[in-house]
């Protein structure tokens, strides 16, 4: 993700492996949120706009795939059930205060 987006090849490269992380594992979705930060986000110096603007397009039409494939497979409700899992796993963290475990 952080090679420098000069070339529409490595736009490529990096929504492939995006694509690939996407279809590989449902868990992948934490990625929805640097993929698109990498994109849109502040660029490398070496970073060429229209290529930022290819990969944010590119990821777009990645997570259109695997929403239509996690539709035809029936596996919206884990979907759902992870996205939620995790939102509550980020809400509580702030929350924990102090750590359970006791140094003796």
């Amino acid at each position: 993700m952080l090679v420098p987006l000069d070339r529409p090849a490595r736009a490529w490269r990096v929504s492939i492996a995006f694509a690939a992380l996407l279809l590989a594992h449902r868990m992948a979705i934490v990625m929805l949120v640097p993929q698109p930060l990498r994109a849109l986000g502040p660029g490398l110096p070496s970073d060429r706009p229209v290529v930022r603007r290819a990969l944010l397009g590119l990821t777009g039409l990645a997570v259109a795939l695997g929403i239509a494939l996690a539709l035809a497979e029936g596996v919206g409700p884990l979907l759902v059930r992870d996205v939620t899992e995790l939102l509550r796993s980020l809400r509580g963290h702030g929350r924990r205060g102090r750590s359970t475990c006791s140094a003796r």
